[in-house]
This record gives C-alpha cells, structure tokens and sequence, in this order.
C-alpha cells in the first residue's frame, strides 16, 4: 500500500532518515512528559539507542508501521507513531499509537488534532482497529477530552501501574 496516497491532511508528512535525530529529541520530549513513573515520579530510563534503532527499522518500510510528521525537516513540530499488532488473545491485526507529541511551543494550534486524524486515516486505510492511549503527567483531563472529541468514543478500559519498589510490607 502506498502510504503516501492515505495522507488527506497536507500538514502531515511522511518521516524519513534525515528527520532521526529531531524524532529522538521529540521522544525525549514526549518521554519526560508521558513516560512510565515510578511512584517516586522518577520515569524510567529513557534510551536514545531504542529510539534510534526503532526509528531505523520503521521509515525503510512503512509497511506495518507509520510516522507522520508535522513541520518542515530541522523544523518539527509534532509526530505521531502508530504500529500494526496483534493482540495475545487474536490473529486479528490492530494498530496501536505509540506516540502522538507536539512540542510545547506549537501546542496552541490543530497540530494534535491532525495527528489524530492522520491516524484514523490510516487505521481506514488498513481496515483495522486504531488502539489511542492519553499518559500523561500533565494536562491529562485535557488530553482524554481532546481524544473523545476527535475519536468520538469514550475509553476503553485503563491501566494500573504497579511499583513492585513500593510492594515492602505491602
């Protein structure tokens, strides 16, 4: 399939290698802000040389993953990841966002918006169930009021997240 053909939104571009390093400062970013805590907040390790290798493996393709880029290369303003994968349970194939960041400073725009409606052309595109996630240390409320708005939906389900440094005498 050609990627290039689902794009309806002319802001939204196709990541290639030269966008690497400015998509490993994005996930920083994105990571500082969204990653996984420990009840101390503390997030857990970020590794540029994950980033880096998972970045590599998926814009040669673009066959069961995407990056869509807002902004001009050297001049990002936001990105969206989402992959093809199965759930444990099924043979059928979904696509789960991995990542969907604007920086800070472009936030006062329809950047996260036409992230999320870049995504939703994908998932018609591949005919599959798009799986969009809001984690968030801040402006979380925010954020699922936006994914409701723009998905239409209202959640599925939640997640919990277990400190296994803080299970003494617990």
């Amino acid at each position: 399939m050609n990627m290039h053909a689902i794009i309806d939104a002319p802001q939204v571009r196709l990541a290639d290698l030269s966008d690497e390093d400015e998509l490993v400062e994005l996930t920083r970013a994105a990571h500082k802000e969204t990653g996984l805590r420990y009840d101390s907040n503390e997030p857990l390790p970020f590794s540029e040389k994950k980033v880096r290798a998972m970045v590599r493996r998926i814009i040669p393709q673009y066959h069961n993953c995407v990056i869509g880029i807002i902004g001009s290369p050297g001049q990002m303003q936001g990105s969206v990841c989402i992959v093809r994968d199965e759930p444990w349970y099924s043979e059928q194939e979904i696509i789960q966002e991995k990542w969907n960041f604007v920086f800070p400073e472009y936030r006062k725009s329809n950047n996260a918006q036409t992230l999320i409606a870049f995504s939703k052309a994908v998932a018609c595109a591949w005919q599959r169930l798009l799986i969009m996630g809001v984690m968030s240390t801040e402006r979380q409320p925010a954020k699922m009021r936006l994914y409701r708005r723009q998905i239409g939906c209202e959640p599925f389900g939640g997640f919990f997240v277990f400190d296994y440094n803080q299970s003494v005498g617990g």
